[in-house]
């Protein structure tokens, strides 16, 4: 897909969000509000603001290198694909976006942190992926911060999602994805269960 996204340009009235900044939909970011302390405690902001920090800085080192954004899926995980016949299926092209294909990878793999056996599960995708092009990390650490980036967009968008049940879930939620980005950043496994 990161091959053909390259290649294809899209029709003239395609409005496709860049990937250019750390909360690249339209949406308000509200991670930071006063409204939300009681998910987002001081030293949880602070936390999270040196996760935004660290994933603008990836991205701003993606401006600088001259390669051009393509078309990425930006949603690809393992409930948008399917296997029929033999054949790959890949659908959901809701949040298709112009972005450097390290950030796609990082959605990816982001629906795998958490999975018992995701060093496996990570070097599998990257020997396939790295079978029919070059493997874009170009430093280490970089598809950690991509990984880590979409955490951040998710939890900005529970923010503004949250019925009042899901709001009364919300604390332990951000307490998770916490641990979870601390644990990325580490090196560490994490257990997937959220609630």
């Amino acid at each position: 897909m990161h091959q053909h996204g390259a290649k294809f340009t899209p029709p003239k009235d395609a409005r496709l969000l860049p990937a250019d900044k750390p909360f690249y939909f339209e949406e308000p970011v509200l991670l930071f509000d006063d409204a939300h302390k009681d998910v987002m405690p001081e030293s949880r902001r602070a936390y999270f603001q040196s996760v935004v920090d660290r994933v603008r800085e990836a991205t701003d080192r993606l401006k600088a290198s001259g390669e051009p954004m393509r078309v990425v899926h930006g949603d690809l995980h393992r409930w948008n694909v399917k296997l029929y016949r033999g054949q790959v299926a890949v659908f959901d092209f809701e949040d298709v976006i112009k972005a450097w294909p390290i950030q796609d990878i990082g959605i990816t793999l982001h629906y795998f942190y958490g999975e018992e056996n995701f060093a496996g599960i990570r070097a599998a995708f990257q020997r396939g992926y790295a079978s029919v092009m070059p493997w874009p990390e170009r430093y280490p650490g970089e598809v950690d911060t991509f990984i880590a980036a979409r955490n951040l967009v998710l939890a900005n968008f529970i923010l503004q999602s949250l019925s009042p049940e899901e709001r009364a879930e919300a604390p332990l939620y951000f307490e998770k994805t916490e641990a979870r980005l601390r644990a990325l950043f580490a090196g560490e496994a994490f257990e997937l269960r959220y609630w």
